[in-house]
């Protein structure tokens, strides 16, 4: 059976989000892990006992907001060179 395309078959087109609209989304999704960092930061209970492991984790997510939003503007120039 013969499985090569013919000109008259034709590939299905992959769907390109615009990168203006990627990189607003990263940037969005940037924001509000930095807002969820520092409301997990700022509103920690000294009572509770694993303060510690509260404090690491939004500082965790705070950092990886950092990336993401770096990421994001980076996508929104069309700029996709790596970081390094």
């Amino acid at each position: 059976m013969n499985t090569t395309p013919t000109a008259t078959q034709k590939k299905p087109k992959r769907f390109n989000m615009h990168p203006k609209l990627l990189g607003s989304l990263y940037i969005l999704l940037g924001l509000i892990g930095l807002v969820f960092a520092g409301y997990s930061l700022l509103n920690n209970r000294p009572d509770i006992f694993p303060m510690f492991g509260t404090a690491i984790s939004g500082a965790f997510i705070g950092a990886l907001s950092v990336v993401i939003l770096i990421y994001g503007y980076r996508v929104f120039r069309k700029d996709f060179t790596p970081f390094i």
